[in-house]
């Protein structure tokens, strides 16, 4: 499993469920701090009600992160993850021209 740092809003361990119709476990990398999830449930309920015109309770946005998680944010993290990689190889392909110093140097110096 990869480690990634901990913050607000990346994995802290693998969060292990049970599938209700089947009694499979599921694995997801991602598990929401507490505050987190609380802000994004609240924020699915303000999108409901200013966009759907219709509220969702507590639990049905629950629900509806805990899908959107599960099924969304492996897509999500993987192009991240692919992102930065990409970022990361254009930084060390770059570092010869923003690290490199002259060879030799010293009686090139002394003799200007």
């Amino acid at each position: 499993m990869c480690q990634v740092p901990r913050s607000d809003f990346w994995p802290e361990t693998v969060d292990q469920r049970t599938h209700s119709q089947t009694g499979a476990k599921r694995f997801s990398m991602i598990k929401l701090k507490q505050k987190t999830e609380q802000h994004l449930i609240g924020s699915i309920q303000r999108y409901f009600d200013e966009h759907m015109d219709e509220e969702i309770g507590d639990l049905k946005a629950a629900m509806l992160l805990a899908f959107c998680v599960e099924e969304i944010g492996p897509t999500i993290y993987n192009q991240a993850i692919r992102d930065a990689q990409a970022n990361l190889q254009t930084q060390v392909e770059d570092l010869s021209g923003t690290c490199y110093e002259s060879e030799f140097g010293y009686w090139k110096k002394m003799t200007t």
